[in-house]
């Protein structure tokens, strides 16, 4: 985020614009209506950074929530794979079991 440039010369009304002042993002009459705009930027500013902070906040409890949770989902599809092999492996001993004893009543 850019911070702006003000220019305020002492009591300026009515004498014109000078030549800082159209450099700068902002231009004031008075001293005090600088200050004002400035009380305004710096609540807005200092508001920015309280929800920058909240934000990166969030967004770590966020992770560590979704990091536990693929964890646990890593386990359980562990656990699944665990026993599809296991099924498998009973299924194709069934099979060879059934294929055995079909042998032994067809001879």
């Amino acid at each position: 985020m850019k911070s702006p440039i003000y220019c305020t010369i002492s009591h300026s009304f009515g004498k014109g614009v000078s030549s800082l002042e159209k450099v700068y993002q902002g231009s004031f009459a008075i001293p005090s209506m600088a200050g004002t705009e400035l009380g305004k930027n710096t609540k807005v500013l200092i508001e920015y950074y309280i929800l920058q902070r909240q934000l990166k906040e969030l967004s770590t409890e966020k992770f560590k929530f979704l990091e536990e949770r693929i964890k646990k989902l890593n386990k359980e599809l562990k656990k699944a794979l665990d026993s599809l092999l296991l099924y498998r492996t009973l299924s194709l001993v069934f099979s060879v079991v059934v294929i055995f004893l079909l042998f032994l009543i067809i001879k």
